[in-house]
């Protein structure tokens, strides 16, 4: 027995030996961990990895780059015993990560966190600098434990006053001026290795040009001297100005030394920018901004005016010149009234003042006594005047720029004719008129069709004969012309060679405008698009008035009408219809029906403005007025920041009638908001309220308001204003107890 037992258990000892040869034991999880855990390392360098594996006798590893046994060129490479070698180029990615993976067991591993770089950088590598101004650089060694740098400009050890210098901590000053070429290298050397650097590329620009002062506010035709410098020296730049307008002098000008003169009214959004360069380049661009605000030198030149009482009938009508001077003073003038046929009456001085809103007042002297205007300007060329006699219906009307183009003949041709106003009998009947009368210039008016309503009854009549005189030094001539319904005689003054304003002199009290019209006939298609439309007049003798909106196909409808009068909003979805019935002098009629039942008609005669001058003609109202293109068919004029010269007048409903006459300033005050600043005799001057907008039609571009303020004929009505473009809006106020029509013009 002992024998064999000693036998078996030598042969379990060798089954034992066979079993366990070249395995290891494990007495747990196997882990892993490396160290150093992460690292910054140059290319081309080396870095030493260790690793640890616990709870299994087989400690060996298998080293990965990236996830690739033993790495790559582009990664770098790690030997068997943990030696990582970076590859000789920065990696796209420069962060890799090296890997232990435990032999005992693949699942388990540890990772290290790697970031090429290179042995030595310059930080920022490239950067523009203005001449005399301050860059920081910061140099990065991962080559050495030294990490000191020398600095060097163009190669120069801190460089010098021509290239820039830069100091032991890396701060690089750039030279005064310019160098040529502009561009300088900045260099970090090792302090531990010569032959290691780091290169830096710095863009000189020229110092900016300072312009004093920085920003000025100019009234209308004042002087402001400009100086520049550059680095604190003086400089003489080439200068010039800028603004958001397009026409000729709206900007002002500069001289040579910088002496700015601002134009004679605020520009469009009411800014200038004044700008000074360096031909030779020393000095980079500068500019500053200047605002511009209404003065006494905004009326400068000779002006047409025009008033009318179209109301009450109590002051005749007026149109003339006035001369200004831009200094506050009237220096001359002519005027035609209508209620004195003959010779006209000159002006022989005065005073005036324009405010910094284009709100302003003149007292003109004359040969038959003095007068007094308030007005609001637009622009240098044009504004609303209301005379301010002490009288109880007062007339308002408009003001604009005389400019004649010297050596025409200014009636040649077409002309549209509109007129209102009141007939010479005892009982004034109130009439108007629109037609278009035919020139030649050897001073005769040869044809023409004229439309005239009078008591509500249509007169249409061909013009038989007439004639006209040249226009003297104030633009002044006389015209006549004969139809079936009368002779009649006007005094005209030119404002330019395509528009004059015109008065009767044969006894009657009427006012109106000629408007050149364009060559050649008239058809359908030439009368086409979508227009704002405001008429006035009288109804069973009250003040009327309708403003809105209609739309010409080009064919024969009238569509998409819309328009607020009398206390009431009409919509017409249904189309009307039109006719050119006269090629030659453009008589044109249109028709449709209201929502009321309504059928409404008017005659219509194309101006060369695009304009069409309007007479109704269906005996209901004694009305006329225009209706210009509404170039704006979307958008929010009340987004665009700026102010507006505003004119309204009509009277109130009493017995009897009320004459109300505003002008004024209103200004956007926010995006559902305008603010409205009047002066007129039945408000105290300088009077304000707020308009705030309830409803906005923007296809058709109508606003409505509603308003406030402390003066109670102005607070708790509701304004209505249809967008002609984005320079001018039509505006009427029509309630149980008055109505008022006008139009905002845009002054900035």
């Amino acid at each position: 027995m002992k024998s064999y037992s000693c036998v078996v258990f030598a042969i379990f000892l060798l089954l034992l030996c066979g079993c366990g040869g070249g395995s290891s034991s494990t007495s747990g999880t196997v882990a892993v961990t490396v160290s150093p855990t992460s690292g910054t390392i140059a290319t081309g360098t080396s870095m030493q990895f260790t690793n640890t594996v616990q709870n299994t006798s087989n400690t060996s590893v298998i080293w990965r780059v990236n996830g690739v046994a033993g790495g790559s060129a582009a990664f770098g490479t790690i030997s068997g015993s943990g030696l990582y070698t970076a590859p000789s180029v920065v990696p796209t990615v420069p962060n890799i990560t090296v890997t232990a993976v435990a032999a005992a067991d693949s699942s388990k591993s540890a990772d290290a966190s790697v970031t090429i770089a290179l042995p030595i950088s310059v930080s920022p590598s490239s950067v523009s600098v203005v001449a005399a101004q301050n860059v920081q650089f910061t140099a990065s060694v991962t080559f050495s434990t030294n990490t000191g740098v020398n600095w060097l400009v163009n190669g120069v050890t801190g460089g010098n006053s021509s290239t820039g210098t830069i100091d032991s901590n890396g701060l690089y000053t750039a030279p005064n001026s310019v160098p040529a070429p502009n561009k300088v290298t900045v260099t970090a050397v090792s302090k531990a290795d010569g032959s290691r650097n780091a290169l830096a590329t710095v863009t000189i620009t020229p110092a900016a040009i300072v312009i004093s002062p920085t920003d000025a506010l100019l009234s209308a035709g004042a002087q402001q001297a400009y100086t520049a410098t550059v680095l604190s020296s003086a400089v003489k730049p080439v200068w010039k100005v800028m603004c958001a307008s397009t026409q000729p002098g709206d900007c002002g000008s500069i001289t040579s030394d910088g002496t700015y003169t601002a134009p004679p009214g605020p520009p469009l959004h009411g800014v200038v920018t004044i700008e000074a360069n360096l031909s030779d380049g020393s000095g980079s661009n500068g500019n500053v901004t200047a605002t511009i605000q209404f003065g006494n030198a905004t009326l400068a030149g000779r002006y047409v005016f025009s008033t009318a009482d179209e109301v009450g009938h109590a002051v005749p009508s007026q149109t003339g010149t006035i001369v200004f001077d831009g200094s506050g003073n009237i220096s001359g003038g002519l005027f035609d009234t209508a209620d004195k046929p003959g010779a006209p009456t000159s002006v022989t001085g005065g005073t005036y003042q324009v405010g910094s809103d284009g709100r302003g007042t003149a007292a003109v002297q004359t040969t038959s006594g003095p007068f007094n205007l308030q007005f609001a300007l637009s622009s240098h060329t044009k504004g609303f005047v209301v005379r301010t006699d002490s009288t109880a219906n007062q007339a308002a009307g408009t003001l604009e720029l005389q400019q004649i183009i010297p050596g025409t003949s200014a009636l040649n041709g077409a002309h549209v004719l509109s007129v209102s106003g009141f007939t010479t009998s005892a009982s004034a009947v109130r009439f108007a008129e629109a037609g278009s009368i035919l020139t030649s210039n050897t001073g005769a008016i040869t044809g023409g069709s004229i439309d005239l309503n009078k008591n509500l009854t249509l007169q249409a009549n061909s013009v038989s004969a007439g004639s006209f005189t040249q226009p003297s030094i104030d633009g002044r001539g006389t015209l006549t012309f004969s139809s079936a319904s009368s002779t009649q005689t006007f005094a005209y003054y030119l404002i330019d060679n395509a528009h004059a304003r015109i008065v009767a002199v044969d006894g009657s009290d009427a006012v109106g405008e000629l408007f050149r019209q364009a060559q050649g006939s008239v058809s359908s298609l030439s009368l086409r698009g979508r227009y704002a439309f405001l008429v006035n007049g009288t109804m069973n003798g009250d003040p009327f008035g309708v403003a809105g909106v209609f739309a010409l196909d080009g064919s024969t409808s009238v569509t998409d009408q819309l328009f607020d009068g009398l206390a009431q909003t009409v919509f017409d979805f249904n189309p009307g219809s039109y006719s050119v019935t006269d090629p030659t002098t453009g008589r044109t009629t249109a028709t449709w029906t209201a929502n009321s039942g309504t059928k409404i008609q008017y005659v219509m005669y194309p101006r060369s403005d695009g304009g069409l001058a309007m007479l109704e003609s269906d005996g209901l109202y004694q009305a006329s007025g225009v209706a210009l293109p509404q170039t704006s068919s979307v958008g929010n004029f009340l987004v665009t920041q700026g102010g507006f010269a505003l004119h309204l007048r009509g009277s109130s409903f009493a017995t009897p009638l009320i004459a109300e006459r505003y002008t004024g300033q209103i200004r956007y005050s926010s995006s559902s908001a305008l603010v409205a600043t009047v002066d007129g005799a039945s408000v105290s001057q300088g009077s304000a309220f707020t308009l705030n907008l309830t409803n906005l039609n923007t296809t058709r571009q109508r606003y409505v308001f509603g308003t406030a303020s402390d003066v109670a004929t102005l607070a708790g009505k509701v304004t209505i204003m249809y967008r002609i473009n984005d320079d001018e809006v039509f505006a009427i106020e029509s309630n149980e107890n008055r109505t008022l029509t006008g139009i905002l013009q845009r002054q900035f």
